[in-house]
């Protein structure tokens, strides 16, 4: 194997069926939004889609999420066995995603090497960006442990300043393979095929460039793969653990430098607790004089018994974006311990300043809006081998509607 850490890969993508009910949004969008899902599956009906190969995490506390499990890998074999596959050998696909206010995000998909990868973001040359929740790797596990496929919303980025590597695509006479608007005016994805000679051209100048691959979107997903992988390794030779399909996970690779490249805040909603008193502690916990804000969101009802959105700014303490958020994190944690885990208490993190305010309408709940990390930030706070990551749950890449959709397969049994 000649050791590099993004690879082509044998690509899976489905024929002769309806793209726009294929593709959905990655699992951990609309997590406190069943009726997006609910939209979603009445839209797809019964038509192929990625929907029936996954489990939203809207759905991670239902308790049917055993069958959903089940269901997932009864899908990804029905699919196969189908034949709505057509499978491009040894190869990457270059993506054009076109975001809802028109700017285009450009990625490579292809195998990222779970041997290269570490979530405790430790000197791996794969690096985890954020701290690993361990309580969300279960389900997924299971999920990609009962599937003979693997699907991707996983979206690892390259430190390519002089944009050398991925962009130079876009004015190349590739093959398209698909080209098609996205559910929920989320805008468009085209794919073109990057053929065996120039996509090892293309992995070898990625596994050359300093500061390796750091994951943006998807670390728990990718954490999961690799503890699957742990747990598979073991009972391989030296010759299977070089080419199991097992070994590898399927991610799209983006230059973190790219214009249509936006990290956004990723916010807290806490349920069940009294709101002004949470607020409170909040405040106490975080305040100062530093440059960030945090804002604070609950549910009033005002003297006509109309119901409205209260809005409260914290400065917070002269910190570090990271610091300011694992500050809030630890409040958010302190406070359920606090509270004895209370009946109905739960925090859930919320992608985008709209779904936040749609969650805070609800009783005895307050949204936390926090401020986003610079872009630029990402490779300069974790270049080196030490052991830090991110807080969990730091930054988002664009606005929900945004994010990668799953399309490209792969085999990983």
């Amino acid at each position: 194997m000649d050791g590099n850490i993004f690879r082509p890969a044998d690509i899976l993508l489905p024929k002769n069926i309806n793209l726009q009910n294929w593709a959905v949004i990655a699992c951990d969008q609309y997590s406190s939004e069943r009726e997006y899902w609910t939209r979603a599956d009445l839209l797809i009906g019964s038509s192929p889609s990625t929907l029936r190969m996954m489990i939203p995490e809207a759905y991670l506390t239902a308790p049917n999420l055993a069958a959903r499990e089940r269901a997932a890998g009864l899908a990804a074999d029905a699919y196969l066995e189908s034949g709505i596959f057509r499978e491009y050998p040894n190869c990457f696909v270059y993506v054009e995603r076109t975001l809802r206010d028109g700017r285009v995000r450009r990625g490579l998909v292809g195998a990222l090497d779970l041997e290269a990868y570490g979530y405790s973001g430790a000197g791996s040359p794969i690096r985890a960006t954020e701290e690993t929740v361990p309580e969300r790797l279960p389900p997924r596990a299971r999920a990609r442990k009962s599937s003979p496929l693997e699907l991707t919303h996983i979206m690892a980025f390259i430190d390519d300043e002089a944009r050398a590597i991925i962009e130079p695509l876009a004015d190349s006479a590739l093959p398209e393979l698909y080209d098609f608007k996205l559910m929920e005016n989320s805008g468009s994805l085209r794919g073109f095929l990057v053929g065996s000679v120039t996509a090892r051209e293309l992995s070898d100048a990625v596994s050359a460039l300093p500061g390796g691959i750091k994951i943006g979107d998807g670390n728990h997903s990718l954490a999961a793969a690799k503890l699957l992988w742990e747990e598979i390794k073991p009972a391989l030779s030296e010759r299977e653990r070089e080419t199991c399909p097992a070994r590898f996970a399927l991610a799209e690779l983006c230059n973190v430098y790219g214009d249509a490249i936006d990290f956004h805040p990723i916010h807290r909603a806490v349920f069940g607790v009294k709101t002004e008193h949470f607020i409170d502690g909040l405040a106490a916990a975080i305040s100062g004089n530093g440059r960030h804000t945090v804002k604070c969101l609950s549910a009033e009802i005002d003297a006509t018994r109309v119901q409205r959105i209260s809005e409260k700014e914290l400065r917070a303490g002269d910190m570090p974006i990271g610091e300011l958020i694992a500050a809030v994190q630890r409040y958010i944690d302190d406070y359920f311990k606090g509270t004895k885990k209370r009946l109905g208490f739960r925090a859930d993190y919320i992608h985008g300043e709209a779904s936040l305010r749609s969650v805070v309408a609800a009783p005895d709940c307050v949204g936390i809006e926090l401020p986003a990390m610079e872009k630029s930030e990402l490779f300069r706070a974790l270049r080196g081998g030490g052991d830090g990551v991110l807080p969990r749950k730091s930054f988002s890449i664009g606005e929900a509607w945004d994010k990668r959709f799953y399309m490209e397969c792969r085999r990983i049994k």
